[in-house]
């Protein structure tokens, strides 16, 4: 897969994943932000509350971290190809 701005020399590097089984990108993320959630729960429950609007944007942040750090990988029948 090329781009029609790019070098055809360049490849870009595509995901072939032919099951339904999340790879270790998105289970990164639903675990983050599950984690974050429930530490903001736990919080409230001692009486340490954020806004709403605060509390969601760390729960994000987190969750997008998590899934920008957590490295790619072959399992769960995803399979790196390169064009």
């Amino acid at each position: 897969m090329t781009f029609p701005d790019t070098d055809p020399k360049e490849a870009v590097t595509t995901y072939v994943q032919p099951t339904a089984t999340p790879t270790a990108k998105i289970k990164a993320v639903g675990a983050a932000g599950f984690a974050a959630s429930i530490v903001f729960l736990v919080l409230a429950q001692f009486g340490v509350t954020l806004d709403d609007n605060w509390s969601n944007l760390v729960v994000a942040l987190i969750a997008v971290a998590a899934g920008y750090f957590k490295k790619s990988d072959t399992a769960n029948g995803a399979e790196k190809k390169v064009n």
